[in-house]
């Protein structure tokens, strides 16, 4: 009923340098846009629109009777902060037969805090990237003791675990 485009490769908007995303697909301008009940309405894009594609299968798609998963919300809310749109939809192919598409609106509060965490996470990235250069010339010298220092303190800017699964199983 729309058209949408694939992009290859992935998106890095300059004013965020930190952030990057790669979409699924881009709906084109002049596309119809989805109400809040997720039913295509009369509004018309004025601009192209970011499409996250999902495939689950039953089970987890009861998990989504209380909305969009968080992690998912997130992903979407970076996309439309890196491309500067305000409107997305994800799309949900249920058991492969059921197709379910729901409209996401920017949300300038979690956008905010996406860009606040983003921002954190690379100055630390920045600084751990500058030890470990002062750690690889202690190595090339063999100097153990300045290699030692410089290790112990890319260890202080590793980030806490954040309790997610993935953060459990490299505790």
């Amino acid at each position: 009923q729309r058209q949408c485009r694939n992009l290859h490769g992935g998106i890095v908007n300059p004013k965020y340098p930190f952030l990057s995303c790669n979409l699924d697909r881009m709906v084109v301008k002049g596309s119809r846009m989805l109400n809040e009940n997720a039913v295509l309405c009369g509004d018309i894009a004025e601009e192209q629109f970011p499409l996250e594609c999902k495939t689950i299968n039953g089970w987890a798609a009861n998990k989504w009777d209380e909305g969009v998963p968080r992690g998912y919300v997130f992903q979407v809310q970076q996309q439309l902060l890196i491309t500067e749109t305000k409107y997305a939809e994800i799309a949900l192919l249920i058991d492969g037969r059921q197709l379910q598409v729901l409209p996401i609106h920017a949300d300038k509060h979690l956008q905010q805090e996406i860009l606040d965490k983003g921002s954190d996470f690379w100055n630390l990235v920045t600084i751990g990237r500058k030890w470990y250069a002062l750690y690889l010339e202690a190595i090339s010298i063999d100097d153990k003791e300045k290699a030692n220092e410089c290790m112990a303190r890319i260890m202080e800017y590793e980030p806490d675990p954040d309790g997610s699964e993935i953060g459990r199983a490299h505790v």
